[in-house]
């Protein structure tokens, strides 16, 4: 091995040894701030006396971490030298000796959980110290290095919160401490933090549901903070959740990385606690704006109640995009469901009208609905079949004056089940079947009946109607803001 090869693969393993270093002297400061907090309204100087000295020694060992064990140190025997862990060791025996003052002061009270964890992070770093040695000596821990080829082509960094300020927030860390203390100042400042131990289990948790923000590990067993920011980054649905990077690990190639990548930003643990606040409070408010300022296209949604699967798969799927496009567009369903409709009056007077939309999504199987009241007409004094009828020659007569909504149209062309108990029944079905062709000759067909005049798009499942509407909708919506007049 040459010389430049020793000297980096021993910058690496200082690098994980001050992280090491620094995970449970961040504990150590933490859990004293928590506590500090709890009792500065009580009248006990001595607890607080002895918290701020905890506070004091953390940072005093994270300072002593970085002169000593930095990226200016050459290699072991400078280490060894210096005698390192008798340096870190004197600011640990004062927690140790505050710990042992602190015990019978907070026995009986709710702080004693948290002392005794600042006990345990104390006992780690000890542990630590007494292995700088064999430490620096092993191999390096190994690290996900992500090509340039890898990388996402179409990543919309920033991304998009959902809910703003006050959202929910993931923690992804593999150090039960560390999701404990980061999660109790989230809760603190307002958010609520949901936390899983590793990249793994952030990927499922995602699958099935929505969160304004990730606080992402770097150093993890199994996928990597690097690994998981990647997956994130290539998933349609996932990649506009700002991620910001979270480490003990103080290397800047892996930062650059990271931000490359598409992480929002980048903070080293021990978090302060200000400074952890405002990048948080920034990082979604500047993507609130920026999804308030994404053009904004209302879709109108028609269809009889027997396509009531894929209306509300439609309206599934217009969640999602909006997930996935945020920051480009978004998409407002217009349904008369979603509406405080008033006993009063019509449907189709309370709503959007279609002409008024931006698209028009028209779905239809095997009846075409009831007929409209009396007072609501179509410009020649004829009366609608149905509502359905109503809302597509409107959004028809809205195309051919403005260009606008945009149509698309759906069939499904599975054949319908009737039941054979009830003679109206079937005369009723039979009649709204013949209505729907009817109106599908009408408007689809030449008056010759020999041409297309229209397309609509046939569809045999809810599930392939899904795939294919997602699809439409995706292109149709990108293209109508990317058509729109500056």
């Amino acid at each position: 091995m040459n010389t430049n090869q020793e000297s980096l693969d021993f910058s690496m393993r200082l690098a994980d040894l001050r992280h090491d270093l620094r995970t449970p002297a961040g504990h150590v400061m933490g859990y004293a701030e928590i506590l500090e907090e709890e009792f500065e309204d009580q009248d006990c100087p001595e607890v607080l006396t002895q918290l701020s000295n905890l506070q004091k020694c953390g940072e005093q060992l994270i300072d002593l971490i970085d002169e000593h064990l930095g990226v200016t140190t050459a290699n072991i025997s400078e280490v060894m030298t210096k005698k390192v862990g008798d340096i870190l060791a004197k600011p640990l025996a004062s927690i140790k000796v505050s710990c042992q003052i602190l015990h019978p002061l907070l026995a009986d009270t709710d702080g004693l959980p948290d002392l005794e964890k600042i006990d345990r992070a104390a006992e780690n770093l000890a542990d630590l110290l007494g292995k700088i040695p064999e430490a620096l000596s092993e191999p390096a821990r190994p690290v996900a290095e992500i090509s340039k080829s890898e990388l996402p082509i179409d990543s919309d960094h920033p991304g998009a919160s959902h809910l703003g300020e006050e959202g929910v927030i993931l923690i992804v860390d593999d150090n039960e401490a560390n999701r404990d203390l980061l999660g109790r100042k989230l809760v603190s400042q307002g958010y609520s933090p949901v936390s899983v131990d590793s990249g793994e289990a952030a990927l499922e948790y995602l699958k099935s549901a929505e969160v304004d923000m990730i606080l992402l590990d770097m150093i993890m067993p199994g996928l990597s903070g690097a690994e998981v920011l990647h997956s994130l980054k290539n998933d349609a649905a996932l990649k506009n959740i700002p991620v910001v990077m979270l480490s003990a690990l103080d290397d800047m190639e892996r930062v650059i990385q990271c931000i490359t990548m598409g992480a929002e930003d980048y903070l080293f643990k021990p978090a302060n606690p200000v400074l952890l606040k405002a990048r948080i409070s920034a990082t979604l408010e500047k993507n609130r704006l920026r999804k308030q300022l994404a053009p904004r296209l209302q879709v109108f949604i028609s269809s009889p109640s027997d396509v009531d699967p894929e209306r509300a798969q439609a309206k599934r799927v217009i969640d999602r995009l909006n997930v996935e496009l945020a920051g480009k567009v978004f998409m407002i369903p217009v349904l008369w469901e979603d509406e405080p409709l008033r006993a009063s009056e019509t449907a189709q007077t309370q709503i959007v009208a279609p002409r008024d939309t931006d698209i028009y999504i028209g779905i239809f199987w095997s009846r075409m609905g009831t007929m409209l009241p009396e007072n609501i007409r179509r410009p020649d004094g004829t009366r609608y079949g149905s509502g359905t009828e109503f809302e597509f020659e409107d959004a028809l007569a809205g195309h051919d004056e403005n260009k606008r909504p945009e149509i698309l149209v759906y069939r499904k062309t599975t054949q319908p089940t009737v039941v054979l108990d009830d003679r109206s029944t079937i005369l009723d079905r039979l009649d709204q079947k013949e209505r729907l062709e009817q109106f599908i000759r009408q408007w689809f067909s030449t008056e010759d009946g020999m041409s297309i005049a229209r397309v609509y798009h046939a569809f045999e499942s809810v599930d392939q109607f899904e795939d294919t509407f997602e699809g439409h909708l995706r292109k149709l919506a990108l293209q109508i803001v990317e058509n729109r007049p500056v």
